[in-house]
């Protein structure tokens, strides 16, 4: 709330418990300081601009990555279920 300048719905939780549950929910998508302000929209293209660097381009300085698209597929199942366990069969099958 304070990068928002929004630090006085803070002040009164009570009169401001609407916009806080908005604000909050906001904040579900826009972790990064970069894109506090972004709308989803934005801040999708922005997180995975950022997926797509660090995977196809920075990482391919480091490993010999042959097929990035399928390891951001794989990236983006992981993400969407983390902390369950990986069954390849699965796996196999969603990519």
């Amino acid at each position: 709330m304070r990068f928002k300048d929004k630090i006085h719905y803070l002040e009164k939780p009570s009169l401001y418990e609407s916009r806080l549950i908005l604000e909050f929910e906001k904040y579900l998508y826009r972790q990064f300081f970069d894109i506090i302000d972004f709308n989803l929209l934005e801040a999708k293209r922005y997180i995975k601009s950022l997926k797509n660097k660090i995977i196809k381009e920075d990482a391919k300085r480091f490993f010999d990555i042959k097929y990035p698209d399928i390891l951001v597929k794989i990236f983006d199942i992981i993400a969407k279920n983390p902390g369950m366990t990986i069954d390849y069969h699965h796996l196999g099958n969603d990519l």
